[in-house]
């Protein structure tokens, strides 16, 4: 099962997953994430170092999620994946959907450049 921690800043929103990703957490993760959404938070950055563990279902709701921030015309972004969860994302081509950053600071310093 997934934890997840959201934190408000200034220019986005900060989640903070921790756990496996999977049919398990599914439901409980697009409930935290429609919720978001319904509030107008569309500039998300995910915190993916303490994700252990992603299968179809996982990549399916944040595949999801992309989806809906982007017709708002938000962003998501995933920072600090491990190299097994990054590998995943570029066996899936899924590095072609999803900004990927090596560091929280990083991400956040793009959306701080886009909202000045």
């Amino acid at each position: 099962m997934v934890k997840i921690k959201i934190s408000e800043k200034e220019f986005f929103v900060y989640v903070k997953l921790e756990g496996k990703l999977d049919i398990d957490s599914e439901l409980y993760f697009k409930k935290k994430m429609t919720a978001l959404m319904e509030k107008g938070y569309h500039q998300l950055i995910f915190d993916m170092e303490e994700v252990t563990y992603i299968n179809s279902f996982g990549l399916g709701v944040l595949t999801n999620v992309w989806r809906k921030v982007k017709a708002q015309q938000g962003a998501l972004r995933l920072v600090c994946l491990s190299p097994k969860i990054k590998r995943l994302f570029q066996l899936t081509w899924l590095t072609k959907v999803f900004e990927l950053f090596e560091t929280l600071e990083e991400a956040e310093n793009l959306f701080i450049e886009e909202n000045q």
